[in-house]
């Protein structure tokens, strides 16, 4: 899908951090991002809890659901792909006057 805004965090305990933002192409991709990574033999030692950097990504157009992609990891010298499937907006649930979700017609 083309134009929807990708965003990338780094989160830190204080807060998010935006490192880059673009727009999708007709393909629906980005152009790739170069972002600080751990040395890989940290991935090789059995018993370490996140050898790895994780990232947020954030999807947005105005016809879809906004997306949010929590704890991407990311690897040193490891070319990191994701995916994000987009729900219509028209195809979303919305909480009716209960506050219970119902789909949009």
């Amino acid at each position: 899908m083309e134009n929807a805004q990708v965003n990338l965090y780094k989160v830190f305990p204080d807060g998010a951090y935006l490192i880059d933002s673009q727009f999708t192409d007709s393909s629906g991709q980005v152009d790739p991002v170069t972002v600080p990574a751990l040395e890989r033999s940290l991935s090789e030692t059995p018993g370490d809890a996140a050898p790895y950097v994780s990232y947020r990504i954030t999807v947005s157009h105005p016809d879809f659901v906004d997306a949010v992609i929590e704890q991407v990891p990311v690897f040193e010298g490891v070319v990191s792909l994701q995916a994000v499937d987009l729900i219509p907006t028209a195809a979303a649930p919305v909480p009716d006057q209960n506050g219970k979700e119902e789909m949009n017609s």
